[in-house]
């Protein structure tokens, strides 16, 4: 289990994080929502090992700090790697670097190719691999020392629709391993699709934490969008988001289907539509977005 304990971060006066906390069991896919400067990078950077100076603690069972071979990490893949290098020698140099013998590295790395769909590209250079493959081949460097904690920042940014359905397809197959992987991103939809945990943060603060489905049941309610003849008043009564002159969207978390129903019968109803709650509507409801 993965445990944060009162982490708080300071540059200068400034508090990037204060006093957050949670924990993790093996196989979680965590994602870490929010906006910009919430926190996401400042922790992420305390978990790698990249910044130093902070309050709290962050330990690996009852309690083992996390060393530098427990984790693994994916920032920007296009500074990964050697581009001129193959994607074979790319992993089985770094695998040497990070302690692995020579045998053991040249194993992992075919190993890993392998898994991850990528053999038939082992001795191209990298640079001439696609944007979605060097995504993966990213995901194979993280991965080869076998760590416990595996950190993806945006992991899907400006992969086309096909290289990230790939890519989400990976990230499953590593999470059957038992390994925790936390993720940071601003695509709402990824982050709905992988993450079975969420942690919201906000001013460096933790705003909700827990199973994502249950967070989204507890804070969102079911979300409608309502649809009417006749143009709706410019001011309703009960809290909603307009999305044109005759259609509304809300969730029951603020007011009941059957009231909403009774106040706009009156303009005629055409349709009434159930969604999904999403996210993006939780994230939009404890931010106070508009």
């Amino acid at each position: 289990m993965l445990t944060i304990t009162n982490l708080s971060k300071y540059y200068g006066t400034h508090c990037a994080l204060r006093q957050v906390s949670f924990s993790v069991e093996p196989g979680t896919v965590l994602t870490i929502l929010g906006p910009n400067g919430a926190g996401k990078t400042t922790l992420f950077k305390i978990l790698a090992g990249l910044s130093h100076d902070y309050q709290g603690s962050v330990c690996f069972g009852p309690d083992k700090k996390l060393q530098a071979h427990d984790i693994g990490f994916v920032f920007d893949s296009s500074r990964a790697f050697y581009p001129k290098l193959t994607a074979f020698e790319n992993l089985r140099y770094f695998g040497v670097v990070k302690g692995l013998s020579r045998q053991v590295a040249k194993d992992t790395a075919l190993q890993l190719l392998q898994t991850f769909s990528l053999s038939d590209k082992a001795e191209q250079q990298v640079q001439l691999l696609s944007r979605g493959m060097q995504q993966r081949l990213a995901l194979c460097l993280s991965l080869i020392s076998n760590p416990k904690v595996l950190l993806l920042d945006e992991p899907t940014l400006g992969l086309d629709i096909e290289s990230q359905k790939e890519f989400e397809l990976c990230i499953e197959q590593v999470k059957e391993t038992g390994t925790i992987v936390l993720i940071a991103t601003h695509q709402m939809d990824t982050a709905q699709r992988l993450g079975n945990y969420s942690l919201l943060l906000n001013k460096g603060e933790a705003v909700r934490f827990g199973n994502t489905q249950t967070l989204l049941a507890n804070t969102c309610g079911e979300q409608y969008t309502i649809t009417t003849q006749h143009p709706l008043p410019e001011v309703l009564p009960m809290q909603c988001e307009r999305l044109s002159e005759q259609s509304i969207r809300f969730d029951t978390s603020v007011s009941s289907l059957n009231e909403m129903l009774a106040l706009l019968t009156r303009f005629n109803i055409v349709t009434v539509e159930k969604h999904q709650a999403s996210l993006e509507g939780l994230i939009r409801r404890e931010l106070d977005l508009s």
